[in-house]
């Protein structure tokens, strides 16, 4: 339910804008899983609260690693400000739209590009990931877990690319290999059709040279 009213919240703002979330609760899966939702399905980023009050933002918890910039949302805690405890967030609107279409529409195209055009888009696509991950390495100001982490992501994308790209030429060298495989069973198929047409040629001389054999034996026995 949270993550489609966050979701509502960004559609109806401005590109530009500022949207704030807000809970009166405490927990992960109700504050940082919900923005982090938000961040990978809309086009927003975090900025700072302006609140001085309040713990920094999750961003580790148990397996589960969310985007690095929530550190910039706080944490309201009972029993560390004697307040009531709630949890705040500050997004800023990039641009409108969902990221999910906009992958969507963007496929069809690469269908159509040839081998060279491809390989062109797969080099820009890497170019782009270094550039997130050097904006988010900078945003992260030291925290050594989380540059290993980013390094992480940034070679399981190449490696993925990489895995893209081996499909691909195995892709065409099984084509190849049909073609050339269909080739020679029509050579095959051409070159065993004159011996079927030779066969029964063969069997009809033979039966004509019986023939004349057997007229010739005749006209001499009536002369005889």
């Amino acid at each position: 339910m949270q993550k489609e009213l966050i979701l509502a919240a960004i559609d109806c703002c401005k590109k530009g804008g500022f949207i704030v979330y807000s809970t009166c609760s405490v927990t992960i899966q109700e504050n940082e899983w919900v923005v982090d939702y938000a961040l990978r399905n809309r086009f927003v980023k975090l900025v700072p609260t302006g609140l001085e009050i309040g713990e920094d933002g999750i961003v580790k918890w148990e397996e589960k690693r969310f985007h690095p910039n929530l550190k910039y949302a706080k944490r309201i805690l009972p029993h560390m400000h004697n307040m009531d405890g709630f949890f705040v967030a500050k997004l800023k609107k990039v641009d409108n739209g969902s990221k999910k279409k906009k992958e969507g529409e963007e496929k069809p195209k690469e269908k159509n590009l040839s081998k060279k055009q491809k390989k062109k888009a797969n080099k820009r696509k890497i170019e782009k990931q270094r550039k997130e991950f050097l904006e988010k390495k900078e945003n992260i100001e030291g925290d050594v877990e989380e540059v290993e982490n980013l390094e992480e992501r940034e070679e399981n994308a190449k490696m993925e690319i990489e895995k893209t790209e081996e499909k691909e030429t195995k892709k065409a060298e099984k084509k190849k290999n049909k073609k050339s495989k269909k080739a020679k069973k029509v050579e095959v198929e051409e070159e065993a059709e004159p011996v079927e047409t030779k066969e029964p040629e063969k069997k009809k001389a033979s039966k004509l040279l019986k023939k004349k054999i057997e007229k010739k034996k005749k006209n001499n026995n009536s002369k005889v």
